[in-house]
């Protein structure tokens, strides 16, 4: 299972192509200098599970590459968690903050 704050994309994975490289590179990251972990199609900011642009086959396989059998998200508020692709894609961002939507959520993992 995969924590992540935004997604990640197939060009991650594939450049990556490991959980733990892609932890490596970031502990190792020069904030001093542009990343692509920043990017938009970074682990960070990458919304394209949640906003329904990257479908479920490359999901597969981005999860296939890293080793992974989920991915749970945050990054993209919804109004509740949602689960696509057969609950592979855990979508938990529900604006907890007071400042947002007030709606605690949780999930039980087990």
């Amino acid at each position: 299972m995969i924590f992540v704050h935004g997604g990640i994309s197939v060009k991650v994975a594939k450049e990556y192509g490991s959980i733990k490289t892609l932890e490596e590179k970031g502990k190792n990251l020069d904030f001093s200098k542009q990343s692509e972990i920043f990017g938009d199609a970074g682990p960070l900011w990458y919304r394209g599970h949640s906003t329904g642009t990257e479908d479920c086959y490359n999901l597969e396989f981005i999860l296939d590459k890293l080793n992974a059998g989920y991915m749970v998200m945050g990054h993209t508020i919804k109004s509740q968690i949602t689960a696509r692709c057969d609950n592979k894609a855990l979508l938990i961002d529900t604006g907890i903050s007071r400042h947002l939507n007030n709606r605690l959520s949780a999930i039980e993992i087990f």
